[in-house]
């Protein structure tokens, strides 16, 4: 028996599409006050095109390998970004994006996370900043990536 293709609603496919503006091979640059350090990340589409799949790796450097499914939720619109690195750390975020902008955050006890990014270059480049903060009110600078597309 032939495997049907799932049904998603024509609104939740233009929803879906916004994340081709992520797929392809980056070179990533992390820097902070202290570091710079450069990566590669691979996004791809998966299942039938219902989730984009990243992966990041930082040859050389301390900094974990880590994988990343971005999906929908039909019914509210809303993406979500589950997260995993080498360490064995397991994240959920809630993300929104559009042409040119693109967020992550996470609600989380002593440890809320955010992340938010420009779009620029028609989609070529990325430039975003990490934010940490242990009541989710006043928040710190972590760090800042520049993803440059190589593809």
């Amino acid at each position: 028996m032939a495997q049907e293709k799932p049904f998603i609603a024509h609104d939740a496919k233009e929803q879906l599409s916004l994340l081709k503006i992520l797929e392809g091979e980056w070179k990533v640059t992390a820097t902070s006050l202290s570091y710079s350090k450069n990566a590669n990340e691979t996004a791809h589409f998966i299942y039938d095109d219902m989730f984009l799949e990243t992966k990041t790796n930082f040859p050389n450097s301390p900094f974990p390998a880590a994988t990343a499914i971005i999906g929908l939720d039909d019914t509210n619109k809303r993406f979500t970004e589950i997260y995993a690195d080498e360490r064995k750390v397991y994240r959920v975020y809630e993300m929104e994006l559009t042409e040119n902008s693109w967020t992550l955050l996470r609600h989380a006890p002593q440890f809320h996370q955010r992340f938010t990014a420009t779009i620029e270059k028609n989609g070529k480049q990325i430039k975003a900043r990490w934010e940490k903060s242990t009541d989710g009110k006043e928040w710190e600078h972590d760090f800042n990536l520049l993803y440059e597309k190589e593809q």
